[in-house]
């Protein structure tokens, strides 16, 4: 029988139960081409149910549909699962399956919403994770077999207790016992079988499966009809990983590698942040969606979604509000994207942490002067909705949300010593909140290069640009003693500027004399025109088209490696930032989306100081554009100035 034939589209029934799922009973056929069949029952998970889920990448876009007979009626399918229902229906009996695209009636949001909410104990409650990778091809089978001899042995990885041994914690730099040569035999053996034939499927991108994965009682992974279980797969890129660890030589299908190894490391990662004490309750979310990021949802949503089932603490509780009303998070289809996010930040807001700034502001979602115009999305009250994105709540599907700032450090202490001043909800309107803080200052003059990392000449944009802000500073602050030692710190942000990659410091702050130092060569072998730096680069330069940094150091004295990782720490600060010199005489970074007038605001509690836009119509609300460095009051110098607060909106 073919959907043509069949009479009726199949109607789902109402659910009579909110805590009931449907389960698929896909009848047997002993034809691998037989149209597929079955029905769907309604069961309690409480019940404990035979079944066993089926995780696949059901968000391909697919031209023709399939079609299966469900209680006598056809029910559209795409492609993708089609094959897999052919390959995991049984000869012999019928098979008990969980699937979301059937299970679930995805046009009705309510029930969605109450069903997403249900699928932690779904996965949990299955017997057995189904995950299927798609056809197989002409390499699959040697592949599979290949990972299979590998896991075989762990080569002192103590991997044999499964996932929850002792080798899954902080295993990103773990190495293998044995020789160089028998652990090259490893790396070199990669080679022969096509690993990318598995590592590239659409599975491994999709947000949804790490949920899957990491809550299933056991999953065996299928192409086709050749399968692999996870345990043993798991292990087997734990193997190849500690090999290039070992070796630092890289395997064959080494992206297609990383794609996979995702998966894995942050399905370990997960159990390591489950036990992580977090000074915010933010940054548990946070570092859980930077691990992320790189994975897809067909819907934004999902970005939290997907997330919910995981056990993050500060995520799933509910928080009380003065009122009463809990926050709370639990799936809604009916709310738009920037509604739900929004409650997030909420969430987040009632809990004292203020941390979600961070994240947000117009910064992480708009391009740089010359990409967009700020002021067509700065909103006027009273604010649209309920589309309008707030700029204090971070966009969670934005991968640039999760950017690190080249110039911030968790080292930074602004407003953590003063006395919390306080944030409240707004009572009226979900995309507002009140923040108690102190405007210090506004922008008065701002230099920067817009799009150095196109510039034909960045040695000498940057030479220039150093030239441009010193004689600014100068020209607007004559009477600042310090010049010799603010102005270096600045360009370095108190010598915490990610960057001197060349050099011996690459994490946490630069001693001050080192700093000036590196400035001194800087302008000597750099902007001098005889210095060595400047002299190499011109002379690399007229060989090739391209030198890259490494060249450049490679052929620099001592002196000069170290001038040269001044002006590379240069390239990373003002390919993000803009130097600034503020109405009260004060100097900082900007970033490149602020404007002269822009407003900084100290935060109690938190790192660094914070840029605010005026919103048309209102006194006292404002838009975040994001954070700022501002020399001299990095490390809590307000707390002793500041008595009063004053409380700005944020939308």
């Amino acid at each position: 029988m073919t959907a043509i034939q069949l009479a009726d589209v199949y109607t789902y029934s109402a659910l009579v139960h909110s805590d009931s799922i449907r389960l698929l009973q896909l009848q047997p056929s002993n034809n691998s081409g037989a149209t597929l069949v079955g029905q769907l029952s309604e069961v309690h998970l409480a019940d404990k149910p035979e079944f066993e889920a089926l995780s696949y990448a059901w968000g391909l876009d697919e031209s023709e549909p399939s079609f299966l007979t469900l209680d006598n009626s056809s029910f559209s399918i795409s492609e993708s699962l089609a094959a897999a229902l052919h390959i995991f229906r049984l000869t012999d009996k019928p098979r008990n399956l969980w699937i979301d695209a059937i299970s679930i009636n995805q046009k009705d949001n309510n029930e969605r919403s109450s069903q997403v909410a249900q699928m932690a104990a779904i996965y949990k409650t299955a017997t057995m994770v189904l995950v299927w990778l798609g056809e197989s091809t002409a390499g699959t089978e040697a592949a599979l077999q290949f990972l299979r001899d590998v896991a075989t042995n762990d080569h002192g990885l103590d991997l044999s207790a499964g996932s929850a041994g002792p080798g899954w914690f902080q295993f990103s730099g773990r190495t293998l016992k044995g020789s160089h040569e028998e652990v090259m035999q490893i790396v070199e053996s990669t080679a022969k079988p096509r690993l990318d034939d598995i590592f590239e499927r659409a599975w491994f991108t999709r947000l949804w499966i790490i949920q899957e994965i990491a809550l299933a009682k056991s999953a065996a992974l299928f192409c086709g009809r050749e399968s692999i279980e996870w345990e043993l797969f798991a292990i087997s890129l734990c193997v190849l990983k500690a090999a290039m660890n070992t070796t630092r030589v890289g395997i064959a299908w080494l992206s297609s590698f990383e794609k996979a190894w995702h998966v894995v490391d942050v399905k370990a990662s997960l159990r390591v942040a489950l036990h992580t004490f977090y000074m915010s309750p933010y940054n548990e979310l946070a570092n859980f969606m930077d691990m992320v990021k790189g994975q897809k949802c067909k819907d934004n949503r999902d970005r939290i979604y997907a997330l919910l089932g995981l056990g993050l603490y500060h995520l799933s509780n509910d928080i009380k509000s003065s009122n009463g009303m809990g926050s709370k998070i639990i799936p809604d289809y009916s709310k738009s994207t920037a509604e739900v996010y929004t409650h997030v930040a909420r969430h987040y807001v009632l809990q004292g942490d203020l941390f979600i700034l961070h994240h947000a502001g117009l910064w992480r979602r708009l391009s740089p002067p010359g990409g967009c115009k700020v002021q067509e999305y700065v909103p006027e009250v009273p604010l649209p909705s309920p589309d309008y994105h707030p700029s204090w709540v971070p966009d969670f599907n934005n991968a640039e949300s999760f950017k690190r700032i080249p110039w911030f450090s968790d080292d930074f202490s602004a407003g953590f010593s003063m006395r919390p001043a306080g944030v409240a909800l707004d009572q009226h309107s979900i995309k507002r909140i009140h923040v108690a803080g102190k405007i210090i200052d506004t922008i008065e003059r701002r230099i920067a290069i817009p799009g150095l990392a196109r510039s034909s000449n960045m040695f000498q944009a940057v030479c220039d640009l150093v030239e441009s802000c010193l004689g600014a500073h100068l020209e607007l602050t004559p009477w600042r003693p310090t010049t010799e030692l603010d102005f270096p710190l600045t360009l370095m942000a108190d010598g915490v500027a990610r960057s001197l990659k060349y050099g011996t410091h690459t994490e946490g702050r630069i001693p001050v004399a080192d700093v000036v130092e590196m400035y001194q060569l800087f302008n000597k072998h750099c902007r001098g025109k005889d210095g060595e730096v400047r002299l190499k680069v011109a002379e690399l330069s007229a060989k090739a088209d391209s030198v890259s940094s490494q060249e450049i150091y490679e052929v620099l004295t001592e002196e000069g490696r170290k001038a040269f990782g001044f002006y590379d720490a240069l390239c990373d600060v003002f390919e993000q930032c803009q130097f600034m010199i503020s109405a009260g005489g004060g100097i900082g970074l900007i970033l490149m989306l602020a404007e002269l007038g822009d407003a900084v605001f100290v935060v109690p509690g938190l790192a660094t100081p914070y840029l605010l836009r005026g919103v048309k119509g209102s006194d006292a609300d404002f838009v975040v554009i994001g954070p700022c460095y501002v020399r001299g009051i990095m490390d809590g110098e307000m707390a002793s100035s500041t008595s009063e607060w004053e409380t700005v909106s944020l939308v």
